[in-house]
Parts: C-alpha cells; sequence; structure tokens
C-alpha cells in the first residue's frame, strides 16, 4: 500500500473569502494541512507542481480560471489531483475539467464529509502517482547504463529468443551472450516493478522485463 507523504497538503485556492474560509475549516478540523491561495496568479507564482498533496480549486476565480490552474498543471507535469468546487457550473466547464482529468467536481451546497473522503483518496492517488514515477526514474536510470549492444541483447532476449539463436543472429559466441545477459541483469538489478513496462514503452522495445530475461536461459 501506497504511504501517504507526510509533507502532503491540500492546496485551496478560492477567491469567494468565506467559502475559503469554510473549507480551510472542514480541512484544518480533519487534520489535513492546508495552504491557501485567493486567486488562481497567486497559486502560479508558488511553484507548487511537484508539491505532495492535491489541489482544491474554485472554478470562477477572480483572475485565472479553475480550469487555467489545471491546465498549468498539466503543461507543467504535475502529479497533483485537482479537485473542482462550483456554485453554478455551466456544462461546459465540467466538460472540461474532466476532460482535462479533474479527480472529482463538487458543486455547492457541499457535503463536508464526501469532500474530506476524496481529499484523502487524492492524497492516496498522488502518493501512487509519486512512487511510480520514482520508480520509473531509477528504472530509466539503469536501462540508460546499457550499451546499444546490451539492448539488442535485451530485446532479443525478452522476445523469447534462445541464447543460441541469439547468437547466430547477432554473430557472436555463445560466452558473449552470456555476458551480456549478465551484464543487463547486474546494471537492472533485478528490478521487479510493473514500471519497468512502463519504461519498455518509453525506449520502444517491447516487454522488458528482467524476471522474463533470467528465465529465459538457465544460468
Amino acid at each position: 500500500m501506497n504511504q501517504v507523504d507526510p509533507h502532503a497538503t491540500a492546496i485551496l485556492i478560492d477567491s469567494d473569502s468565506p467559502l475559503r474560509g469554510r473549507l480551510r475549516e472542514w480541512l484544518l478540523g480533519a487534520g489535513v494541512p492546508v495552504e491557501t491561495f485567493d486567486s488562481g496568479a497567486q497559486m502560479l507564482a508558488g511553484e507548487i507542481e511537484q508539491r505532495p498533496g492535491c489541489v482544491l480549486t474554485n472554478v470562477q476565480l477572480s483572475d485565472a480560471s479553475g480550469l487555467e490552474v489545471q491546465a498549468h498543471l498539466n503543461n507543467k507535469g504535475s502529479l497533483l489531483p485537482v479537485i473542482f468546487v462550483a456554485q453554478e457550473p455551466t456544462v461546459d466547464q465540467c466538460v472540461r475539467a474532466f476532460h482535462g482529468g479533474a479527480f472529482d467536481f463538487f458543486t455547492t451546497p457541499l457535503d463536508a464529509n464526501r469532500l474530506l473522503a476524496r481529499v484523502a483518496k487524492a492524497f492516496e492517488k498522488n502518493a501512487r502517482l509519486r512512487e511510480l514515477a520514482a520508480q520509473q526514474h531509477e528504472i530509466r536510470a539503469r536501462f540508460e547504463m546499457l550499451t546499444p549492444r546490451e539492448r539488442e541483447v535485451m530485446a532479443l532476449l525478452i522476445a523469447g529468443k534462445q541464447t543460441k539463436r541469439i547468437a547466430a543472429d547477432m554473430g557472436i559466441s555463445l560466452q558473449t551472450v552470456a555476458k551480456h545477459r549478465a551484464s543487463i541483469l547486474g546494471k537492472m538489478d533485478q528490478v521487479r516493478t510493473p514500471v519497468t513496462m512502463m519504461l519498455c514503452r518509453d525506449f520502444n522495445v517491447s516487454r522488458i522485463s528482467p524476471l522474463t530475461i533470467a528465465a529465459t536461459d538457465p544460468p
């Protein structure tokens, strides 16, 4: 189970002072750390994109709209889930919010318990995404350590080819293939996470998995 980052914060953006105060009170009352902004521009200047937690924003702000805040976060590659609140949202606003990946969308009158439950789920999602991103970064770094020749051998191993066939196809000895295979496993450090699959797609190498490589031939 993914552990929620102890520094996770609900980033609250609302130009409506009474509503912002009420939301802040609910969150703090539930033990949720809160950082408040009264405008989209103020939040955008805060460089919060890579912080742990979630964003809770009104669709309509005094300057940049909540949808613009969401677009900014998406453009920055932020992993922060975005929860919208609105008094009288239009159909277009709802569609654009969910099209942009909104985690949830609430309309007034707000249900405090339901809202707090969704914030908790948003924190969990953010923790999961951050962990996956860290794993992917590690695997990518290990993959970059492979030589071009090792990547070629790796792809053939993943394709299910046996050592003898690889040696014949590449015009190298069985010992050389075995050496490359051992080096691949050493550099990848027996990575055993599903994120390996994501990395393989990034590098256009099908189904790269050290587990599969290890099982292809006896040691």
